[in-house]
């Protein structure tokens, strides 16, 4: 809501980008991936402030993969994770047909 934009303003210095940081917050996502340097990645403050992990895509590439080597498969990694809209395409047998896929 415009009261909670206008009362978190705190979290990032520029304004429009409140509603995004207290979105990915309430989501509880598990990374916040963003092409916005200035705002998001250049003040380290905002992920300290906000506790979320805000990183480039090819930072939250790398952190996927580091948390993806420790899982059992990829799709237990993602079993349950907030990503919107990943389709997990992992498990298909010999003929093609398809197998566990995950979607949300």
């Amino acid at each position: 809501s415009p009261q909670d934009v206008r009362a978190n303003q705190h979290l990032i210095r520029h304004p429009p980008d409140v509603a995004i940081v207290l979105s990915a917050m309430r989501a509880e996502v598990d990374y916040l991936v963003t092409l916005n340097r200035r705002h998001f990645i250049d003040d380290p403050g905002v992920a300290a402030r906000s506790g979320l992990r805000i990183g480039l895509p090819g930072d939250v590439l790398s952190w996927v993969r580091e948390s993806a080597a420790s899982s059992a498969s990829l799709s237990e990694f993602f079993r349950g994770s907030p990503m919107m809209g990943v389709d997990l395409d992992l498990e298909r047998d010999k003929d093609g047909a398809q197998g566990d896929t995950e979607k949300e």
